[in-house]
Formats: structure tokens, sequence, C-alpha cells
């Protein structure tokens, strides 16, 4: 049974999302439970031409993501943007501090992940090691490739943008030996939602013993307050069998 605390953390889920009806919404599978998030506006990021995402536009990410308390060191973070590019979902791999010198490589993750051929894909990744590819016939594309970075000097992201109502993305990530120390090896992976007013996390994720993590989600109309209502109870629970699971 939820507590008070955990209610009226719902209850202002739902009424932060509901302020922000203009948004793209997706719903999440693979985490224990259905998961959803919201977008939110943040303009200037993909100035440049396909597939550049460059470190300016990066570093603008990560700062709206910290000037409301979010950690993105030693993290893969997932975030919905409103971009120039339309309905944008970004992976934001380690943050992005630019040291001097050049990059001494020592922190690898390997990806995979597919979406519609309609998607726009952006790359950030210092030795160029994910690539994008059409599969001929079933309208579908794939990224794939292995983020290599020097997690004291750069951080890595990629981004599927111009995403539509429908659309169905998948991800899945590898873990190497020298994954870590880059990242953290408990809570790798956060997703971090629009409640209206601020990013929060809304969910954690970690590898399982065979080094994989994965999930998938479905780009969905903004939800109706009762199935907000429910959506944030769900992200609740799955935070809250996380830390049962823990104790």
């Amino acid at each position: 049974m939820m507590n008070k605390k955990m209610m009226f953390g719902a209850a202002l889920a739902v009424a932060g999302l509901g302020a922000s009806a203009h948004a793209g919404t997706v719903v999440i599978d693979g985490l224990g439970g259905p998961v959803y998030m919201q977008s939110t506006s943040i303009p200037g990021v993909f100035g440049a031409g396909t597939p550049t995402f460059t470190n300016a536009a990066l570093n603008l990410v990560h700062d709206n993501l910290h000037a409301d308390g979010i950690t993105t060191d030693g993290l893969v973070t997932f975030i919905l943007a409103d971009t120039d590019n339309g309905l944008t979902w970004m992976t934001l791999v380690d943050d992005i501090t630019i040291g001097s010198g050049a990059a001494n490589i020592d922190s690898s993750l390997g990806m995979t992940s597919t979406a519609p051929d309609t998607g726009v894909d952006f790359i950030n990744d210092v030795n160029s090691d994910i690539t994008q590819s059409f599969l001929p016939g079933n309208g579908t594309q794939v990224a794939a490739g292995t983020f290599n970075w020097d997690d004291q000097k750069y951080g890595d992201a990629f981004a599927w943008a111009n995403l539509m109502e429908g659309d169905f993305v998948s991800f899945n990530f590898n873990r190497y030996q020298n994954t870590t120390p880059g990242l953290n090896a408990d809570d790798t992976f956060q997703f971090v939602t629009w409640n209206g007013s601020s990013w929060e996390v809304v969910t954690t994720g970690e590898f399982t013993n065979n080094n994989q993590f994965a999930y998938s989600f479905t780009v969905v109309p903004l939800p109706a307050p009762a199935l907000i209502g429910l959506a944030g109870l769900s992200g609740l629970g799955i935070l809250r069998r996380r830390a049962l699971r823990k104790a």
C-alpha cells in the first residue's frame, strides 16, 4: 500500500503532467512495469545537420538537467525532449566536461537500437563508432556500435529525433570490462521525465548478470488525467519495489 508521501508525490506528478498537455509522451516496457515519460522543449539543440550532435548541444542538454539537480556524471541518462527536429529521445552517456589535450579512451559501452525509418539520428561519439543503417523492406533502421570515451574529459550521446505517435523504439546495451568505473556499477541507467515544472528521475535500471540492459518504448497520445495518474503510481511502484528489493 502506498504511504501518504508517495500518494502526494503521485498527485503532484498528475498535476504537473496535466499542465504540459502540449508535450510528447512515451510508455516504456522492460523496466518491471509500464513507465510513462513526458517531454519539454529544449530549443537550439540540433542546429547542425544530421547526424551531428555537437558538444555545444550536448552541454546545453546537460545544463538543463543540472539546473534541476539531476546528476549525469557516471550514468546513462534518458530523456524525452521537444527539439527543432521534433520529438526526440536522447541517450546521454556520462557527463560531458571538455578537458584539455587529447582524449584518453578508458571507458566503453555497447549499444544497439532500432527505430522507424522516419526517425532522424544524431550522434556524439569521439571515436565515431556508432553507425546507422536502414533495414530494407520493413521500415526500420538500426544504430549500433560502441561508445568509447574518456570519463575524465568527455561524454557521448545518441538521439532519435522526428518521432511520431505510434513509433516503436528499442535499445539494448552491453557492459564490457571497462564500462566501469566510467559508469556507476549500480543504478547505471536513469530515466528522467518532465513533471510540468522541472526534470525528475522517474526510475533507474542496471545491467543484468549477463551484462545486458534492454528496454523499448512507444510514442503514445498524451494520456488523459486518470491515465497519467496510473502512470505516476506505476513509476512510484517500480521505485518502491527496487527499494524493497535492496533493503
